[in-house]
């Protein structure tokens, strides 16, 4: 009796741990957008460039938030998260400084800012890249730019990375080659990969 006693609280107080761990989703939400475990920033004085790793869970309850005035479900969660497991994803802002519109930074005539709006959205493929253990580099299979140039003054990014290129991967060093903004510093932002394995565990309602 007293071994089943003693089960019994043990189970009780795992379950109790394992209860506690989860995340609501607004708490989740919250760390994934404020901490700087995800979200880290570089500067050269005149330019800031940010760097948000946003897992998978994430852009799926920010997706489901955004296209329901309801509470978010669990199955429509685990349904949408399968197709973005297979990516990992990073959200780059580059600004000025001084607030200033960053995708007319040094530019002199319209056609120079067509030719830079043209690179944005199809150039930087190659211009960002993870460099791993061995030297290989990773690039992105996808990105894609937030044209909101009238309605924002920096220019926004999401690119999209192979999970099964970084299985080996023993940290994530990502970096920015700039063709672009003449930015006057080396831009690299590391990620230690136990962040980008991580599972994480949403409480719903």
């Amino acid at each position: 009796m007293k071994k089943t006693k003693i089960s019994v609280f043990i189970f009780i107080s795992l379950l109790f741990v394992l209860l506690g761990c989860k995340k609501t989703v607004k708490a989740f939400l919250t760390e994934v957008s404020t901490s700087e475990n995800y979200v880290k920033t570089l500067h050269d004085g005149v330019v800031y460039i940010k760097c948000a790793y946003r897992p998978p869970e994430f852009l799926v309850l920010r997706e489901l938030e955004n296209d329901s005035n309801s509470t978010i479900k669990q199955k429509p969660f685990e349904d949408a998260l399968k197709s973005y497991e297979h990516g990992v994803y990073f959200e780059v802002r580059i600004g000025m400084e001084d607030g200033s519109n960053i995708v007319r930074k040094d530019i002199r005539n319209q056609d120079e800012f067509k030719l830079r709006v043209n690179y944005l959205n199809y150039g930087l493929l190659r211009d960002f890249f993870i460099i791993k253990e061995n030297g290989d580099k990773v690039y992105p299979i996808s990105y894609n730019y937030y044209n909101l140039n009238g309605i924002s003054n920096t220019a926004d990014f999401i690119f999209v990375f192979s999970r099964a290129q970084l299985v080996d991967a023993k940290k994530i060093d990502l970096y920015y080659t700039d063709h672009t903004f003449n930015i006057q510093r080396e831009i690299h932002f590391s990620y230690p990969i136990e962040l980008i394995n991580k599972k994480e565990n949403i409480k719903f309602e």
